[in-house]
């Protein structure tokens, strides 16, 4: 019979078929994996990055609080010594107005006599 041979090769054509979409299959399945472990390790190396850069930001700005801190400091003293500048300011003012008061007054007197 002409039929069983046909039907063999037929299924010998069907399973070498069947093979190479397997075996294409696993070709892809293989791309894809190698390709997941490249982007888990790309994303690793990122994130390692990431903590790096984290981790040089908050330096800086511990830094830049540090100097913050420092320079309210150094206004604050200032602001004391301004404050202390115009109290010795204020009591030579009212010195030199009693002086004037003074010489003004002696004034007066010698013109008197």
């Amino acid at each position: 019979m002409i039929i069983a041979p046909t039907v063999a090769a037929g299924f010998t054509l069907a399973t070498v078929i069947v093979h190479k979409r397997w075996a294409n299959r696993k070709q892809v399945l293989d791309h894809d994996h190698a390709l997941i472990q490249l982007l888990l390790a790309q994303n690793t190396k990122l994130a390692a990055d990431n903590q790096d850069l984290r981790d040089q930001l908050n330096a800086c700005w511990d830094a830049h609080r540090m100097t913050n801190e420092r320079h309210l400091s150094q206004v604050i003293e200032l602001q004391a010594e301004v404050s202390t500048l115009k109290h010795q300011i204020s009591e030579l003012q009212r010195q030199d107005a009693v002086k004037r008061q003074r010489n003004d007054d002696d004034d007066e007197v010698q013109d008197d006599s």
